[in-house]
């Protein structure tokens, strides 16, 4: 037995006669691994004024850098930056991963730093 198998049809349009060949072949074309996701062991939030960044306090229209950092360093970041309530603190994000946090209006809640399943908070109270 050979691998393949030819098939020849004979198809006949308008009365002329045109032959389309297939071939079918018994080897399955392999299945591509899935890129597996990286795994960092530690995630750390750091303020102007900490690090790690666990809290701190900002005036409504104020705004603090945040940045992330990893380990290990060899795999390529995907930061996931939220506010527990934008109503309180919004989050913006820049093209290098790093968080501006501004105070919208008096209250408290979280900034949360994810990645790759990881995740740290920081307590943001703002006042008017």
């Amino acid at each position: 037995l050979g691998t393949s198998k030819g098939i020849t049809i004979d198809v006949k349009v308008d009365g002329a006669s045109a032959a389309a060949n297939a071939s079918a072949s018994s080897s399955a074309t392999p299945t591509p691994t899935p890129t597996p996701t990286p795994e960092i062991t530690s995630l750390t939030m750091s303020s102007p004024y900490a690090s790690p960044c666990t809290e701190f306090a900002i005036r409504t229209g104020d705004s603090v850098a945040l940045t992330g950092s990893h380990f290990p360093m060899t795999v390529t970041p995907d930061y996931q930056w939220t506010s527990g309530d934008p109503s309180v603190a919004s989050v913006s994000v820049d093209e290098n991963g790093r968080c501006t946090v501004t105070g919208v209006g008096a209250g408290t809640t979280k900034v949360t730093l994810s990645c790759y399943g990881k995740t740290v908070d920081c307590t943001v109270y703002v006042r008017n």
